[in-house]
C-alpha cells in the first residue's frame, strides 16, 4: 500500500523533529501516514514535532513521557490515540493549519490528562491572496483592499495576517449629483 508508520524510536531522540511526508526504502517511496503506538515514548530530549499533511493518525502513548513542548498538525488528522501526549506536563503549544477541525486540538487535551495549560495556534497559508481595492459607485458596491487565506478564506486587513476583518465590502452610495448643466435652450441635466 506504499504507506509508512513511524515506529518506536530510541529514547535518545532529541531536539525539534520534522517528520517527512515521504521516505524511500529499498528503491520504493512510501507516504508517512501515522505515528505508531509509543513511537516517541520517553524521548525526554524531544522539544517539538511537526507532522506533515500525510499523517492522519497518532497512536496511543505516541509521545507519552517525552519532552515535547509544541506539536503541529494539519487538517488531514483523523485520530489521536489515548494518552498520546500524556505525562510530561510540558506541552505548551498546539499548532494546526486553519481549516483543521478544532476538535483535534481539544482531543489532545481531552485524552491527555497530564496537560495542564497550553495555547492553540491556528496557522494560515502564506502568502495570503491579495484582493485590490474596488471603489464603490452609486450603483454597485466595492471593497477595501484585503487579503485572504486560500485554505480557510479568512479575511485580513493586511498581507501579514495580523488583523482579521469580517467584511471588506463598501456599500454602493446614494447618487451624488453634480451641478445642473444646460444641454440646449430647453434642456438641463445633472450627472451623477
Amino acid at each position: 500500500d506504499n504507506t509508512a508508520t513511524v515506529t518506536r524510536q530510541e529514547s535518545s531522540v532529541s531536539g525539534d523533529v520534522l517528520i517527512p511526508e515521504k521516505i524511500s526504502y529499498g528503491g520504493n517511496k512510501y507516504s508517512v501516514t501515522s505515528i505508531g503506538e509509543e513511537a516517541f515514548t520517553s524521548c525526554a530530549g524531544l522539544n517539538s514535532i511537526v507532522l506533515p499533511k500525510s499523517v492522519t493518525s497518532i497512536g496511543t502513548y505516541a509521545f507519552y513521557g517525552s519532552g515535547v513542548t509544541a506539536v503541529t498538525f494539519h487538517d488531514t488528522m483523523m485520530s489521536i490515540g489515548e494518552n498520546a501526549f500524556d505525562y510530561f506536563g510540558e506541552l505548551k503549544t498546539v499548532s494546526y493549519l486553519c481549516g483543521t477541525d478544532e476538535q483535534f486540538a481539544d482531543l489532545i487535551a481531552g485524552k491527555n490528562t497530564g496537560i495542564a495549560v497550553w495555547v492553540e495556534i491556528k496557522m494560515h497559508l502564506f502568502p495570503l491572496a491579495e484582493h485590490k481595492e474596488v471603489p464603490a459607485t452609486c450603483t454597485s458596491s466595492g471593497n477595501i483592499a484585503y487579503w485572504t487565506c486560500e485554505n480557510c478564506n479568512t479575511i485580513f486587513f493586511e498581507a501579514g495576517g495580523e488583523h482579521e476583518i469580517k467584511d471588506p465590502v463598501i456599500l454602493a452610495h446614494d447618487h451624488r449629483y453634480g451641478p445642473w448643466k444646460q444641454l440646449d435652450a430647453a434642456q438641463h441635466q445633472r450627472v451623477c
